[in-house]
């Protein structure tokens, strides 16, 4: 299937994707500003794509965040996430706190699976349940 565009939109298409990415020039920049005021809609369309882009950013460096947290990164992904404490220390403390909180829950499961529970004897367990039992109680409480 082909797909055909207007010149106009593979040039907002280019334009968009370069100063989206933070790669445009000031000459893109103005380009791309004085074709959203010829056209309004494709503000709308600029404020979308700046908005899924920023989406799929966060997804990829979530999953490489979790991947090095689990221990199943390569050494590149790896390099990646500590490179932040550099070059976004906002993104750093924010996988920092993420870190803390899969540890807390690990050690949380750690400690729940280490504990040992002993079943309740069965002399208890019959005990409880004739207590429990509303006609068992009525005629014990009877006999007493």
């Amino acid at each position: 299937m082909k797909f055909d565009m207007k010149p106009q939109d593979k040039a907002f298409l280019k334009l968009a994707e370069a100063v989206a990415a933070g790669e445009g020039s000031s000459k893109d920049r103005a380009e791309l500003e004085l074709m959203m005021q010829d056209d309004p809609e494709l503000e709308m369309e600029f404020v979308q794509f700046q908005r899924n882009l920023r989406d799929e950013r966060l997804a990829e460096f979530w999953s490489v965040a979790v991947r090095v947290m689990v221990g199943t990164a390569c050494p590149e992904e790896v390099k990646q996430i500590e490179s932040l404490r550099t070059s976004d220390p906002k993104r750093w403390e924010k996988y920092l706190a993420a870190l803390a909180f899969v540890d807390e829950m690990a050690s949380r499961h750690d400690s729940a699976n280490s504990l040992k529970t002993e079943p309740m004897p069965s002399h208890v367990r019959q005990k409880l349940l004739s207590e429990l039992r509303p006609e068992t109680r009525s005629t014990s409480s009877k006999s007493k």
